[in-house]
């Protein structure tokens, strides 16, 4: 059954009787509206599916903040621009639309909607999001899923003042992609776990960009002789070109190259957050072969010293979960060390940069801590830093 909120969070169930539904709306404060209708009911006449679209909006829509039409058929999106734009929305400001018939066209260029004035926010599941009409300009944060590449570099070119985007389920595609510039993005999450490789992603050039969160894949893929190998991943063209001063990078399951992380971190002195999930390595010369263990190069160039300047000068929060490596704790105590001190002479919290690390690692040669270790982690967590070392 459908849901009425008589405020915002608060739900009621939703009569069938428009006019009671009309009455009671005189007495409501902005609410977001959510509406999930099964499958079978919709599978209707073209007629009847026009009627039902119509009533599920027939609520009053200058009350409505937050639209959210989850997981409908393509005939209701049909039914809902052949019944003519519902509307205005003058208070809309997050709207979201999700078919279950996977990359559907809902009727190129006809509005299901009428004026948004307010609408900042929008979320677009399996549906060709650059047939939708929407006040582009205004568009602030955008969440995708299951998109074209060509999608996203319109969605980039018509919302001009675009914040955030998360795009998920990417699929692949033949041809070179063309360059895509946006000057204004701030924040992206690409989930890479379809359209393998970095071609496309390369392809962007996101100069404000400050936050990027990865979502990659380690799996294999078939080459034409029949073998497998790793698809390769490697964001430095996007960095480079871009010239993104990063401050917060996130990666999860990846299969990566571990020169390649060294570059792209050395690339970033601006960086303040760095969060790595179940990555993966393999050799570079040997795409088809197993899983390596992590090297202890990184922390090395990470670790302070007389000799030279360290990478990630000004990281505040380091996280590695679920990674193999090859080295001990030696080498992770020595580069907090090189950041924190020891017990004599102690830094104040309060002069390093480094204040949280998490570090959950597996490897032969991932000892568990010494008493010594131990005592150390204490000293310092006395500080006031945060540490979970396993």
């Amino acid at each position: 059954m459908a849901e009425y909120p008589p405020q915002l969070g608060a739900r009621s169930p939703f009569t069938n009787n428009p006019s009671q539904r009309m009455d009671r709306s005189l007495r409501l404060s902005p609410f977001i509206y959510h509406r999930y209708i099964p499958q079978h009911r919709l599978r209707t006449t073209r007629i009847h599916r026009i009627s039902q679209a119509h009533s599920v909006l027939t609520i009053p829509p200058t009350r409505v903040s937050s639209l959210s039409l989850d997981d409908l058929p393509q005939d209701f999106f049909s039914g809902l621009v052949a019944a003519g734009p519902v509307g205005p929305w003058p208070i809309l400001s997050h709207l979201h639309l999700s078919s279950n018939d996977a990359d559907q066209d809902p009727d190129k260029d006809a509005p299901m909607f009428g004026e948004m004035p307010a609408l900042k926010s929008l979320s677009v599941n399996h549906l060709y999001v650059l047939d939708l009409t929407l006040p582009w300009s205004q568009l602030l944060h955008i969440r995708l899923l299951g998109v074209y590449p060509y999608e996203i570099r319109g969605v980039l070119a018509r919302a001009r003042n675009l914040l955030t985007l998360n795009a998920s389920v990417v699929y692949g595609e033949t041809d070179i992609p063309p360059l895509c510039l946006h000057q204004n993005l701030q924040s992206l999450t690409f989930s890479n776990r379809i359209n393998k490789g970095s071609t496309f992603f390369n392809s962007l050039r996101l100069p404000a960009l400050t936050s990027l969160t990865l979502v990659l894949d380690d799996r294999k893929v078939l080459t034409g002789n029949g073998g497998e190998r790793f698809s390769k991943f490697d964001m430095h063209p996007f960095l480079s070109q871009s010239g993104c001063q990063l401050v917060d990078l996130t990666i999860s399951d990846g299969a990566l190259v571990e020169t390649h992380i060294l570059t792209w971190l050395s690339a970033l002195p601006s960086l303040r957050i760095l969060r790595l999930f179940k990555i993966k390595l393999y050799e570079e010369a040997n795409p088809g072969g197993d899983f390596v263990a992590l090297g202890p190069t990184i922390v090395h160039q990470m670790t302070q010293s007389s000799g030279w300047s360290p990478i990630l000068p000004i990281l505040e929060e380091l996280t590695l979960e679920g990674t193999e490596v090859s080295f001990s704790p030696a080498v992770v105590f020595d580069f907090l060390r090189s950041r924190w001190g020891d017990e004599r002479p102690p830094k104040e919290k309060g002069a390093a940069s480094l204040q949280s690390i998490v570090w959950k690692t597996t490897g032969i040669a991932w000892t568990q801590l010494t008493e010594e270790q131990e005592l150390v982690l204490g000293i310092w967590r006395m500080r006031g830093f945060h540490i979970d070392i396993q």
